[in-house]
């Protein structure tokens, strides 16, 4: 806390900007060019470094990761979906989910002002010292997505109707410079809200999270690896359309003011999905159910007229034409006749949910029709399951990919451990993912392609950058971690740090004598619960949320 020494002294404030997936593998070298000039000048006068995301490197867990200052097993987040209590059906997170209080309600709860913009996973809005628009997840204006209620309509007569994200998420043939477009109009509402919000009073916490950082990587990153494509700097623009409106905040700053820049995770190029529960039925871990019933939708898959007529339509030349029978809509399809709901249970030992690579044992006492046994039995299958990952080879290098395979035990820690996938796995440098959407029953091969055309995907690591009050100059930052910032921004702004936070005061980001004449401090407090707000999702609201994850790519 400020020392009481008698006379005003003046708060310390923290704004912290995400840029959703920002990776320094972009950005240094655009830094270094003097293409982002209004970063360049926060890594000259501040610190730069990357920055450790959550495993696994998925948006909804990293940003609650970063609002919490906790690991998944302590706020229940370990993907967009989680199961349903009782069931095998999975089910769109929601800020409803969120075991803990975040860092805006801490810093409300001092007494302080907080404005938050945009951040993945906040809604359904909890109450807040101040306010509140929701990000990521919430399924539209028609919803109460803001705090207080009536912000959304002030903000509606001010830049017209309020942009959740992109039109679509999935971009067809010729029709780039149009997403592009599209991309750059939701941008510019949201440097003319984040400039309003700014003048609206000087808040002590301000944090906005701009998204389409993460949506063009995942779009545009196979384009920039082209010489002769019309579409190389896509991604570049991106970043500079960002970089620009970070130079408007710049002007605004004063000395009591600190500056973080931040990201989720990294990104890179997508090589491809590797279809685990395909492998998981090539091991007998995994089995469909037999009968005429299956039959009839294994028929089904393999003769739908609208598979069979975009399959077509490629082999004719005729890409453009397949635009009318949407990638998303083609993936229905599939699941709509053989998914995860055409699995025999009784006869499934282990299964994958998850995008990036998560695997759970069908364990008795916690799925509804588990046939695992805890104990020796459950460790012997993970480490059947484990040796067997990592003998999975690329098709064509014939290299093998599985980097990494954790236990749940050696990445959580917390009261929602049990709730965590059985197994994580990190393949090929992290240019493949995973997909629990394509079965691959009928697949000749374990590997395929984004069925929503995605070129790019996800990282470990993202960035860190911060300036202000205190802050070393010049220095590059190295091991911090996504769970670092709360408890930073914390002492930043002279705020006690909760004792139950994982993550910790990133001190060698500051000058040796601010430390010493502000000492951290911690609150011995016990965890207080968290402002209820509305809870969870209607059966509507959900649809949408899902529907959009999948047309971004995030859910397979």
């Amino acid at each position: 806390m400020e020392a009481n020494t008698g006379e005003d002294v003046p708060r310390r404030r923290v704004i912290i900007i995400g840029l959703d997936g920002a990776t320094l593998t972009l950005a240094g070298p655009w830094m270094d060019e003097g293409i982002l000039p209004n970063l360049a000048y926060i890594r000259e006068h501040g610190v730069c470094g990357p920055l450790a995301s959550t495993i696994l490197p998925i948006s909804g867990p990293a940003w609650t990761s970063f609002m919490t200052g906790k690991n998944p097993g302590k706020h229940s987040i370990y993907d967009f979906m989680k199961r349903r209590a009782g069931s095998y059906e999975r089910r769109v997170i929601n800020a409803a989910d969120i075991d803990g209080r975040t860092l805006w309600e801490i810093t409300g709860d001092k007494g302080r002002r907080v404005c938050v913009v945009n951040v993945p996973v906040t809604f359904p809005p909890r109450p807040v010292n101040g306010v509140l628009i929701s990000g990521m997840l919430t399924p539209s204006t028609r919803s109460e997505f803001t705090y207080p209620r009536e912000l959304a309509e002030e903000l509606e007569q001010r830049f017209g109707p309020y942009r959740l994200s992109v039109t679509g998420g999935t971009i067809s043939p010729g029709k780039e410079d149009e997403f592009i477009a599209d991309v750059e109009a939701v941008l510019n509402q949201r440097e003319q809200t984040m400039l309003y919000l700014l003048s609206c009073e000087p808040y002590d916490l301000f944090v906005f999270v701009f998204f389409e950082t993460d949506v063009m990587q995942h779009k545009f990153w196979g384009y920039q690896e082209h010489e002769d494509s019309p579409h190389r700097w896509a991604i570049r623009w991106c970043y500079q359309r960002v970089d620009r409106a970070i130079g408007r905040l710049l002007e605004r700053l004063d000395d009591n003011t600190s500056l973080f820049v931040m990201s989720d995770h990294g990104g890179g190029a997508l090589d491809g999905i590797v279809l685990l529960n395909r492998w998981l039925m090539d091991q007998g871990l995994l089995r469909l159910k037999e009968g005429a019933g299956m039959r009839f939708k294994r028929w089904l898959s393999r003769n739908n007229p609208i598979l069979k007529g975009y399959d077509l339509l490629l082999k004719m030349g005729w890409g453009k034409m397949s635009g009318i029978v949407p990638r998303s809509l083609r993936l229905r399809v599939i699941n709509a006749f053989v998914s995860l709901e055409d699995v025999d249970w009784a006869q499934t030992r282990a299964y994958s949910c998850g995008h990036f690579g998560q695997i759970f044992i069908n364990l008795k006492g916690r799925e509804p029709e588990g046939i695992v046994e805890p104990g020796a039995e459950y460790e012997a299958l993970r480490e059947e399951i484990i040796v067997g990952l990592y003998e999975i080879e690329d098709p064509e290098s014939r290299e093998r990919i599985v980097d990494r395979v954790y236990r749940r035990e050696e990445i959580y820690h917390g009261p929602h451990l049990q709730e965590m996938p059985d197994l994580l796995l990190l393949m090929g440098g992290m240019r493949y993912v995973s997909s629990s959407d394509q079965l691959g029953w009928d697949s000749p091969s374990l590997f395929a392609p984004s069925i929503y055309g995605d070129t790019g995907t996800h990282r470990l690591h993202g960035l860190f950058m911060a300036m202000g009050k205190g802050i070393r100059q010049g220095e590059v930052l190295e091991e911090a971690s996504i769970m670092d910032v709360a408890p930073t921004a914390l002492y930043a702004m002279g705020l006690p740090v909760p004792q139950d936070m994982d993550g910790r005061v990133l001190t060698g980001i500051f000058e040796p004598a601010f430390l010493t004449t502000h000492p951290i401090e911690y609150d011995e407090e016990e965890e207080k619960e968290p402002t209820k707000g509305r809870q969870g999702f209607s059966a509507q609201d959900e649809r949408l949320v899902e529907e959009r994850l999948r047309s971004l790519g995030y859910l397979g």
